[in-house]
């Protein structure tokens, strides 16, 4: 098995999809290793991975009368960050959705897979509900919390009514009030759009996988994320990409310089064996290739 054939084969062992439907199951299962990896990027992208991170809320949050009228969720949820606890249950239940078999339309509002909010502007919404129900998530609400998630840091944007996910003033604060969330890039040399876009407009080209620039206080804009023509991320693309290349790379070194290989693995203390066997895996470190029978992960 190549590593190009370990990846499908991790893709579809690790990714928490409903096996029991024939149609996605038979759709997944006919995918490349890029498509499966791209799948798996958005999905994961969907997520926040438990770990601490300093608080900043923007002036407009901290103002917020809608924040106010939440305020024990908020403070849990504040806290449930800065501790590393896992905010999964604030999350919308569609994160249990990993892929869905595409519809023949580019209708990507249908897509309980996709989250194009958090694709086109970085944005997660958190649910705001005070009791936890039987699945594991808090109770709906209708506001909901925006906020940006950083590696080390995380960012409040504002508490809006459902259905604001189409409201530029969430750029206009990330761009005023929180720049280094670093969602919000001006385009130097506009001085202006052809047509600025009201929420109709955000609303209808999102939802067709179309990418926008903005007008907000004078300034050109474009949001940091960008969305592909499958209505996932330009960046699980990319970065799938560089991933599939990394791994030919390391094939290709492993059939012509072997020695090269085995020095690293030595060096790392875990001598080969004479038939290694390699296989793509992702870890909480990352993606990589660990050798089974030494149990060793080269990262990559």
């Amino acid at each position: 098995m190549t590593l190009t054939d370990s990846v499908r084969k991790w893709v579809l062992e690790n990714l928490p999809y409903d096996k029991t439907d024939a149609q996605l199951d038979a759709y997944l299962k006919g995918l490349d290793a890029h498509g499966l990896l791209v799948i798996f990027h958005n999905w994961t992208s969907r997520l926040i991975f438990p770990r601490p991170r300093r608080v900043h809320q923007s002036a407009t949050f901290a103002a917020s009368l809608a924040a106010s009228l939440h305020k024990a969720a908020i403070e849990e949820i504040i806290d449930d960050i800065e501790q590393g606890r896992d905010l999964r249950k604030y999350l919308s239940r569609g994160i249990g959705i990993p892929a869905q078999v595409p519809l023949k339309k580019n209708k990507f509002n249908r897509r309980r897979d996709l989250d194009l909010l958090l694709t086109s502007w970085h944005i997660h919404h958190l649910h705001l509900g005070s009791s936890v129900e039987a699945d594991g998530f808090v109770s709906r609400t209708q506001d909901l919390l925006f906020g940006v998630f950083r590696r080390n840091d995380a960012y409040l944007v504002d508490v809006v009514g459902h259905g604001g996910w189409y409201q530029d003033n969430l750029l206009r604060i990330l761009m005023n009030e929180l720049p280094d969330a670093k969602v919000v890039f001006e385009l130097r040399g506009v001085a202006g759009l052809s047509h600025e876009p009201d929420e109709a407009d955000i609303k209808t080209l999102r939802n067709a996988g179309v990418n926008l620039a903005h007008m907000i206080d004078g300034k050109a804009i474009m949001p940091a994320g960008l969305v592909s023509g499958a209505g996932t991320s330009e960046s699980a693309t990319s970065e799938t990409d560089a991933l599939l290349e990394s791994l030919e790379a390391f094939e290709k070194e492993w059939s012509q310089h072997p020695e090269r290989i085995r020095s690293l693995f030595i060096d790392a203390g875990f001598p080969l064996p004479e038939t290694p066997n390699f296989e793509f895996i992702i870890t909480e470190m990352g993606p990589g290739i660990y050798e089974q029978k030494v149990k060793a992960f080269y990262p990559l």
